[in-house]
C-alpha cells in the first residue's frame, strides 16, 4: 500500500509521461553502465519484442515463448546441436 501511495503522489506531482521519461533515461544509463553497448542493443531488441503485443493486439505470452523456448532448449543441453543444425557456427 505504501508503494502505491508513493506512486500516486509522483503521478500527481510530475505526471505519468514525465515520470515515464525519467524512468526510461535512468534505465538507459543503468543498462549502459553495467553492460555497455551490447546491453543496449539487447535492450532495444527486447523493447521491440515487448511492443509487438501492443501494436498487433495479441497476447504477451506468445511473445514470451520467443524468448523462453531457446533458453529452455539451451538449459536442456540441446543448444549446441540446434546451433549446428541451423548453421549458425562455422
Amino acid at each position: 500500500m505504501g508503494l502505491s501511495r508513493a506512486a500516486m503522489k509522483l503521478d500527481n506531482k510530475w505526471g505519468y509521461r514525465r515520470f515515464s521519461w525519467i524512468v526510461f533515461i535512468s534505465l538507459f544509463f543503468i543498462v549502459y553502465g553495467i553492460t555497455g553497448i551490447p546491453g543496449l542493443l539487447l535492450m532495444f531488441v527486447c523493447t521491440g519484442i515487448g511492443l509487438m503485443p501492443v501494436l498487433f493486439r495479441s497476447r504477451r505470452l506468445n511473445c514470451m515463448a520467443v524468448l523462453l523456448v531457446p533458453i529452455f532448449l539451451n538449459m536442456a543441453g540441446f543448444g549446441p546441436r540446434i546451433i549446428e543444425a541451423l548453421g549458425l557456427v562455422g
